[in-house]
């Protein structure tokens, strides 16, 4: 009898258990997910809505883990720094994620950071007027970056052949010094460099929202080391629900949200509501169109636009052969936002 009693008692055990489970979200486990020790995260020091939930303190609100920003000067540093592993995630340009994807770097792109608009842009000393006034001049650019995908864009629409001037690899405040200086006649770059020629006298000959618009559209991914994503997926969609928040709050509060990222960056209040102005911040549900990363394992333009950026990274000798569209599409993992919008 006793034996009996036990049996039944082990028995209504397991089926508690069971209903349990059977009450766990579908995916759920019976483990919270482990987390990291820290998020190494990669920025730039343009004025984007990233610098929103930096400066107060949203990715580690949203993820519970400490987040340390570094802040780089041009993407083929973020690319060293993210193939040694000292890096998580990163703000990383269309052309350099290009070449990242075309060495074999083992990374998944998994939002926009921003399209990039009029906020990079050839500025050259006021005599040059025309692209045609390039011929013999001196033009800085960051190698490998979307300002350089623009130039080299814009030189071959133009007839142009780059032996026609001196095109020479700077980063962008190396650029603004050089032109400062006398040492250069212009350069395509993005802030603070950007900022920093114009207060020394230069203007805007082009900008990349133009080129965009012929065909040559350049942005921002937000890219993240395929390991980490695989080991820590519950924390990189935290964390993009952190990133989320800041491009709802621009759109909500633009001011305040400029007033936060100048803070931050150490720059005039108006020249980042004005830069911030130029950029395209992208909301979640825009981010999975087909317009931009569109569904998981759908080409949407930011794997088309990655596959037309390796072409001319080919020409330049920066990868060895163009990056495949079924390679770029596997890459491009949406699933992270979709999961973000299921919440």
């Amino acid at each position: 009898m006793r034996e009996e009693k036990k049996k039944m008692k082990t028995f209504v055990s397991l089926v508690f258990l069971v209903a349990g489970l059977m009450l766990l979200p579908f995916g759920a486990s019976l483990h919270a997910e482990e987390k990291p020790d820290q998020i190494n995260v990669a920025t730039f020091g343009d004025p984007s809505t990233l610098k929103i939930g930096w400066a107060e303190g949203w990715f580690e609100q949203e993820t519970g883990v400490k987040t340390k920003f570094n802040t780089f000067d041009s993407g083929s540093d973020v690319i060293l720094a993210m193939s040694s592993g000292d890096l998580d995630i990163a703000s990383l340009g269309s052309t350099p994620t290009a070449i990242a994807l075309g060495r074999g770097l083992e990374i998944k792109i998994i939002a926009i950071e921003m399209d990039l608009g009029d906020n990079e842009a050839l500025i050259v000393s006021q005599d040059l007027q025309v692209v045609n006034d390039l011929k013999s001049k001196k033009i800085g650019v960051p190698f490998g970056s979307t300002a350089h995908y623009h130039l080299m864009r814009v030189l071959n629409l133009y007839n142009i052949d780059e032996s026609d001037l001196t095109v020479i690899d700077m980063g962008a405040m190396e650029a603004a010094g050089a032109f400062k200086g006398g040492l250069i006649d212009g350069a395509w770059i993005w802030d603070p460099g950007y900022s920093a020629m114009i207060s020394n006298g230069g203007h805007v000959m082009m900008a990349s929202g133009t080129v965009g618009k012929m065909g040559f559209p350049t942005w921002n991914n937000i890219v993240v080391r395929k390991k980490f994503a695989e080991e820590y997926p519950e924390t990189v969609v935290k964390w993009l629900k952190a990133f989320m928040r800041t491009v709802d709050f621009y759109h909500e509060k633009p001011d305040e949200a400029a007033k936060i990222v100048s803070k931050r960056l150490g720059t005039e209040y108006e020249v980042a509501k004005k830069l911030m102005r130029g950029f395209g911040f992208l909301k979640l549900e825009e981010q999975l169109t087909s317009n931009w990363l569109a569904a998981p394992g759908e080409a949407g333009n930011i794997a088309k636009g990655l596959r037309q950026h390796s072409l001319f990274l080919v020409d330049q000798k920066s990868i060895p052969k163009p990056l495949e569209l079924e390679d770029i599409v596997k890459a491009v993992d949406s699933s992270y936002l979709k999961k973000l919008q299921a919440m």
